[in-house]
């Protein structure tokens, strides 16, 4: 019990007054002296339940709001509030189990551990581990174990065993147990157009070696940049009949040309039209005249070694002429010698024919005319001139 402590203070009224009139003073006293009493007895509950008077008595649960009661004093009785430090708590506020603080719990009762809310003695709690591990060992000797080697302990274990290629080896008591395998090789046989090749470390990659041979089968898709076509004829040619396939446009007798069926359109053999197939202007080198357009009635002519050129139309009764240049239609052409079989007519009537003998000049007789010897004279000098008669 705590030491006895100084109340908080004894509540007295005092009363004065100048009241004369005996019953109203003695009212007065009386309520003086109540209210004394009753101020004295609320001291004397606040003493008592502040400790001042004794411990204090509560006479129902304290609520103490979340709130801590702190220091606490070291406890002597069993009912005594503990602190802290001396009570077995939890960890946190929500843990599901007690915190010992690492300090070891005594004094625990002998009970049977079948007991719903038995708490084990050290001794009790490690002869049930004993039993436990005999009681597994019993169990776990008859379990196919694999090991390392055979054990006179265990009835059914398996042991771990190397081959010619596995290899297994202890590494003794905390060591490690190695497995090792000899590699063999992984080998390929390649077709004539399909190559593969072997990554990594073929020659040491399985444990039992293997060998893989390539081989083709089917047609390549177009996809893949083949044409899914397995045969073909002698003369076909191949289009794109589809945006992913691809077909043989046959053979035709000679002579035909393949002619486009325009965009999106497959191509066909036909005949080149020149008016619906050939544009532009075929050249001379080519068989052509390298003139897109002529002059009406005008006559083609070469203007070099690989161009043509036309004239213009000539006019009524010209005639076609060289000039050391391009030739043209003139009405009074140039002509130094004209040579014929037959001669020549004016208006279907023969002006000139073959050349005559010839024809001495007008010489002698008994007569002499001298006029008409110089103009027979002149006559024949014109005759031999134009070629009519022999010189």
């Amino acid at each position: 019990m705590p030491p006895q402590r100084n109340t908080i203070g004894i509540p007295t009224i005092n009363l004065r007054h100048n009241v004369k009139d005996l019953e109203t003073r003695r009212a007065l006293e009386q309520l003086s002296q109540e209210t004394t009493r009753w101020l004295q007895r609320i001291a004397e509950g606040v003493d008592t339940a502040t400790g001042l008077r004794g411990e204090p008595a509560f006479h129902a649960a304290v609520n103490a709001r979340d709130n801590r009661i702190t220091k606490l004093g070291v406890p002597k009785d069993d009912t005594d509030a503990q602190m802290k430090g001396l009570a077995l708590g939890r960890a946190s506020f929500n843990a599901k189990a007690w915190d010992a603080k690492k300090m070891p719990i005594v004094n625990l009762p002998d009970v049977p551990a079948s007991q719903a809310d038995a708490t084990l003695t050290q001794e009790q709690i490690r002869a049930i581990i004993a039993e436990e591990i005999r009681n597994l060992s019993d169990t776990l000797i008859a379990e196919p174990f694999v090991t390392i080697g055979n054990s006179a302990l265990l009835t059914a274990e398996r042991a771990l065993t190397g081959t010619t290629r596995i290899s297994v080896t202890d590494g003794g008591a905390n060591g490690p147990v190695t497995i090792d395998a000899t590699g063999a090789a992984l080998t390929s046989t390649d077709d004539t157009n399909v190559t593969l090749a072997l990554g990594g470390a073929p020659t040491t990659a399985l444990v039992n070696a293997a060998s893989l041979t390539l081989g083709w089968t089917g047609q390549l898709a177009v996809a893949r940049g083949g044409t899914n076509l397995a045969s073909y004829t002698v003369g076909d040619i191949l289009y794109a009949s589809g945006a992913t396939t691809i077909a043989g446009l046959a053979g035709v007798a000679t002579g035909n040309a393949i002619i486009s069926g325009g965009v999106g359109v497959a191509s066909s053999y036909g005949k080149i039209g020149l008016t619906t197939h050939v544009s532009g202007v075929l050249p001379v080198a080519n068989g052509g005249t390298e003139v897109a357009t002529f002059a009406a009635n005008g006559v083609l002519y070469g203007n070099t070694a690989s161009a043509i050129q036309v004239t213009a139309q000539g006019a009524a009764n010209t005639v076609l002429t060289a000039n050391a240049g391009a030739p043209a239609f003139s009405a009074t052409p140039t002509v130094t010698t004209v040579n014929t079989t037959t001669g020549y007519n004016q208006s279907g009537t023969q002006v000139v024919g073959a050349q005559g003998a010839a024809v001495a000049d007008a010489a002698g007789g008994a007569t002499i005319d001298a006029e008409a010897r110089t103009a027979l004279n002149a006559l024949l000098s014109r005759m031999r001139t134009h070629g009519l008669i022999a010189t």
